[in-house]
């Protein structure tokens, strides 16, 4: 069975994408430094992610997509079609599946909806589809007033979104490298015993402790710098290990990234909740 799984997330990865995320998102893009003792260190170092200017792209960028005017918006850079990462919506499909056709999303740190509208061609027609982002104030309340709709919804927190659409998939995309304390969110979401898991352009090193690094966006994107993990493979694994079984994993965005004495990459993760009760 996980042979047959893998197959199907790498074989549906067309190769013109791979060329184009690679494209879009080389290293000149993204540029990752340090290896810092913790995380005050390389905060304080950085502009920090409540950047009022950062907001400010995000928002224009998603009213150009609301409008019309582009197709996607991700990172607060807007597109004339909409570049999928096939193996996310592939995962996002297969838990709809298992879930006998609803899938109702915590996007923890999901921006403006990105992840939702950049799928929703292939999601609209499931039976039942909610999804609630989880993001700081300034985002949850432009998104209440002109980004949700009826199943798109915004939250401030993990448990009010829970409560709310009794979610059945727990989404970190590109999101869970940016908090202070990953395993605390990764504990409070085993706890709510979510069916699937589903992690992706999670910045990752092979064989390496966890480090944290700062991360700086080119100024083609927008000007700022962000402390940032790299998590360990085998740790976030075996963290979850009590709770999930690790389903698949696969190669997020382009190129490795080059970091003093460590190699890391942009990964994606499917878990699956052990002993989980049947539909």
């Amino acid at each position: 069975m996980r042979n047959k799984i893998k197959k199907i997330f790498l074989a549906i990865t067309p190769p013109a994408a791979v060329l184009l995320a690679k494209k879009i998102f080389a290293r000149s893009q993204y540029e990752y430094t340090g290896d810092f003792a913790n995380w005050e260190t390389a905060y304080k170092q950085s502009s920090g992610y409540d950047d009022g200017a950062v907001f400010e792209k995000v928002k224009k960028a998603r009213l150009r997509v609301l409008s019309g005017e582009k197709k996607y918006e991700r990172d607060s850079v807007v597109f004339d079609s909409v570049q999928y990462f096939w193996p996310l919506l592939s995962a996002l499909l297969f838990a709809a599946a298992e879930e006998k056709g609803r899938l109702s999303v915590l996007d923890f740190g999901g921006s403006l909806g990105s992840t939702y509208f950049q799928n929703l061609s292939f999601l609209k027609n499931l039976p039942s589809l909610s999804w609630g982002v989880v993001e700081q104030k300034h985002f949850v309340e432009f998104g209440k007033k002109s980004v949700a709709n009826p199943s798109l919804s915004f939250f401030e927190t993990i448990e009010e979104c829970a409560t709310q659409l009794k979610p059945n998939v727990a989404l970190f995309s590109s999101s869970i490298q940016y908090l202070e304390r990953p395993y605390e969110i990764l504990e409070k979401i085993k706890k709510l015993g979510l069916p699937y898991l589903i992690f992706d352009r999670t910045t990752i090193l092979d064989f390496e402790p966890d480090r944290i690094t700062l991360q700086t966006i080119s100024k083609r994107i927008y000007d700022a710098c962000f402390p940032t993990w790299f998590l360990s493979r085998e740790k976030l694994i075996s963290f979850l290990n009590d709770s999930y079984e690790h389903i698949e994993e696969w190669p997020s965005l382009g190129d490795p990234l080059a970091l003093s004495r460590a190699t890391g990459r942009y990964k994606g993760f499917l878990f699956k909740l052990k002993n989980k009760p049947n539909l």
